[in-house]
């Protein structure tokens, strides 16, 4: 079993796994973005509100996710 933890706030044992193997990916949060392919890298320890703002420099918006 396994369980994956994005590395934000969140409720006490919501991100858990007994016996198993927890991936953490708090450390994760860079946000790149390629204007000759149009494509934004964000990696999973990134917070949704952080990455529209760092790719608004660009003038590009990901679509999906939520705010909160």
């Amino acid at each position: 079993m396994f369980a994956f933890h994005p590395g934000l706030q969140c409720s006490t044992g919501f991100y858990s796994v007994q016996d198993g193997v927890l991936i953490f990916f708090g450390k994760m949060g860079n946000i790149t973005y390629d204007a000759i392919h149009n494509r934004a890298t964000i990696e999973p320890g990134v917070r949704w509100g952080d990455a529209l703002v760092n790719l608004e420099q660009y003038g590009v918006a990901a679509m999906g996710g939520r705010l909160g």
